[in-house]
């Protein structure tokens, strides 16, 4: 006896294996969703064995696009949670300013997540395109199968339920994608009719060489910043720009009578320069480092600008009255007895870091000219820049400077 089916019936009526996913009328619109990402998760050959031949494309795009949303919603939701309840929480605990309230925050952040699951839904649609047509263009150099783009698409796009994978925390974006590739695989495998070795290397070919360059590249962006870091500490650029900064500010705090301030700090009092401009980038200095009598620069930059001035008229006065050179934190001042109108060569300041927190030194020591130029000097060859600076100073009639990184905060350079 031979049974036909009849006329009536649909050929997805005829499938042994049920698809959920084509089935949603019946069996309703999520569990026909998570009906399939089941069997992309651990029966993608009978998945793809129960999609007809003639099924339609959209269906698997559209199963595509809802699954890759899912995934990353819920890849994004912690941060997006993080985000939004930390700076409220901050707000009710007072730390807020005049920024926006927590609705207007929590709807800007709401907005940033729902352009960066746009951006990836689009970016992951993509990828399974790219990824179809170098999968299909190496199936066709390699042999022959029974379908053409659109089936290996639709295996493709019903394999992505196991990319689910990647939504869960931590380890998930790393191995989600290999579980996907699997699935694809063997996806690839029943819809084209073809071996398993010939569906791993075509299909598997375009997500592992994608991988590997954007290894590759990540790791030479690090070695990339490595390099302009490591360039940057020999050429002291970091501590240049900061002394830059520093020599503004000195000369603008040059007094009515036409000398330098007394101190380095009034810099802070008179011309609104940060304390933090005091510590060199490329050195280990901290806030308790820095001693100033019985206290030290985390104190004073935690003060009103009236017990700034205090604090910082009480350190000029406990300097010597022969003082060459003083030190706060990692700048060396070397002004004292210079005319700010005289030879613009003179060193008014050197940026050795501080050698107690930093014994080692830095490789780079910048200089700061009374003229305004501001460079780097080789410590090996510092010796032989102070040489010269001490002829220049001696026909100033000014004392000569010792090593910087000899004066401490409470060990001031005084005339011999």
């Amino acid at each position: 006896m031979v049974l036909r089916p009849e006329g009536q019936l649909a050929d997805v009526d005829t499938q042994p294996q049920r698809m959920p996913w084509l089935e949603r009328r019946q069996r309703g619109r999520f569990s026909g969703w998570v009906g399939t990402i089941g069997m992309a998760l651990v029966k993608p050959r009978a998945l793809m064995k129960a999609v007809p031949p003639a099924a339609s494309s959209w269906q698997a795009w559209w199963f595509a696009a809802i699954t890759g949303a899912v995934v990353m919603l819920l890849s994004m939701l912690p941060t997006l949670l993080f985000a939004t309840v930390l700076p409220i929480f901050a707000m009710r605990a007072g730390a807020g300013g005049g920024g926006p309230g927590p609705a207007a925050l929590a709807g800007i952040i709401a907005g940033m997540g729902v352009v960066g699951l746009l951006v990836g839904l689009i970016l992951t649609l993509a990828y399974i395109l790219v990824w179809g047509l170098v999968t299909h263009g190496l199936l066709m150099i390699t042999g022959p199968r029974v379908g053409g783009l659109d089936r290996t698409l639709q295996a493709l796009c019903y394999s992505s339920g196991a990319n689910i994978a990647s939504a869960f925390p931590c380890f998930g974006p790393y191995f989600g994608w290999i579980w996907w590739v699997v699935s694809a695989v063997l996806t690839v495998m029943e819809a084209q009719k073809i071996r398993a070795l010939r569906a791993s290397l075509t299909v598997a070919a375009f997500p592992v060489i994608l991988t590997i360059l954007l290894v590759a590249g990540y790791f030479a962006l690090i070695l990339a910043s490595a390099s302009f870091a490591s360039s940057s500490a020999m050429t002291g650029q970091p501590a240049t720009v900061q002394a830059l900064r520093i020599s503004q500010a000195l000369s603008g705090s040059v007094t009515a009578d036409g000398s330098y301030p007394d101190h380095g700090l009034m810099l802070v009092v008179d011309a609104n320069m940060s304390p933090g401009e005091f510590i060199s980038p490329m050195s280990s200095t901290t806030w308790s480092d820095i001693t100033l009598g019985q206290s030290d620069l985390g104190e004073f930059r935690r003060q009103g600008s009236g017990r700034q001035a205090q604090m910082a008229g009480a350190a000029a006065d406990a300097l010597p009255p022969d003082t060459v050179a003083h030190r706060i934190g990692d700048v060396v001042f070397t002004f004292h007895g210079l005319d700010p109108a005289g030879d613009p060569s003179l060193w008014v300041f050197v940026m050795p870091p501080d050698p107690a927190p930093f014994p080692g030194g830095a490789q780079v020591w910048i200089v700061a000219e009374a003229g305004g130029s501001v460079y780097p000097v080789q410590q090996r060859g510092f010796s032989l820049k102070l040489a010269e600076q001490n002829d220049l100073r001696a026909q100033a009639g000014l004392p000569p400077l010792p090593d910087p990184s000899t004066v401490g905060h409470d060990a001031p350079a005084t005339a011999p």
